[in-house]
C-alpha cells in the first residue's frame, strides 16, 4: 500500500525540524547575550575564562579587562533610564569598533563591560578603550552628552581558578577607580 500523504508529511516533519533547530539556535545565542546591547553575557564569560585557564597552561597569553563606566548613576538620575540605556549601546558600539576581532567583549551587567585578549601590551588595549569611550557621545533632550570616563583593571588570565583570576581583575579596576577618584574623574563615594 502506497501512502499518498506520505510525501507532503515528511516535507511537513522536515520543515519542523529545520524550526526547531533554528528556536534551539536562537534559545543558546539569548542565553549567552546581554538583552539589551547583544553582547556576550556573563554566561559566556565564565566559559571564555575556562578556556583561557585552558589555554594559559600551554603558555598562551590572554588578559581579561574589566571596565566601569565613571558615574554612570548620574546619567539616569538627571536625564532618564532610556537616556542610560543609550548610553551603554553607543559605549558597547563604540568598544566593538575598538576591539580587535581576536578579543572578545562582554556586557556582564549594569555599566560594566569586560574584554579578553591576547595581547603582550595590554596598556596599548586599556588606553585604546578609555579613548572610544571618552570619544561615544550620545543626544539626551536634543543636546549631546559627552565626556563620558571609564576605569579599567586588567589582570593576566593564569592559575587553576576563575574566581582568583575574577579577583584580581576586580582588584586592579578598584586600583583605577580610586587613581580616577583622586585625579578628580570620577565622583568620590561616602563610606557608610
Amino acid at each position: 500500500m502506497h501512502c499518498q500523504q506520505c510525501p507532503a508529511l515528511e516535507d511537513e516533519l522536515t520543515e519542523a525540524r529545520a524550526e526547531i533547530k533554528r528556536l534551539k539556535a536562537a534559545l543558546a545565542k539569548s542565553q549567552r547575550s546581554n538583552p539589551l546591547t547583544g553582547l556576550l553575557n556573563k554566561r559566556a564569560l565564565n566559559e571564555k575564562l575556562s578556556e583561557a585557564l585552558a589555554y594559559a597552561s600551554r603558555g598562551r597569553k590572554t588578559y581579561v579587562l574589566f571596565i566601569d563606566l565613571d558615574n554612570f548613576k548620574d546619567i539616569n538620575d538627571n536625564y532618564d533610564h532610556q537616556v542610560g540605556d543609550d548610553v551603554l549601546k553607543a559605549i558597547a558600539q563604540s568598544l566593538t569598533n575598538t576591539v580587535r576581532s581576536t578579543d572578545k567583549l562582554f556586557h556582564i551587567s549594569g555599566d560594566e563591560f569586560v574584554i579578553t585578549a591576547e595581547t603582550d601590551n595590554v596598556d596599548e588595549i586599556a588606553f585604546k578603550i578609555k579613548k572610544a569611550i571618552a570619544e561615544t557621545t550620545v543626544k539626551a533632550n536634543n543636546t549631546e552628552l559627552v565626556n563620558f570616563g571609564a576605569s579599567v583593571g586588567f589582570t593576566l588570565i593564569e592559575g587553576s581558578n576563575i574566581k582568583a583570576v575574577l579577583s584580581q581583575a576586580e582588584k586592579s579596576l578598584q586600583a583605577d577607580k580610586n587613581k580616577r577618584e583622586e585625579e578628580g574623574l570620577r565622583h568620590k563615594r561616602l563610606s557608610k
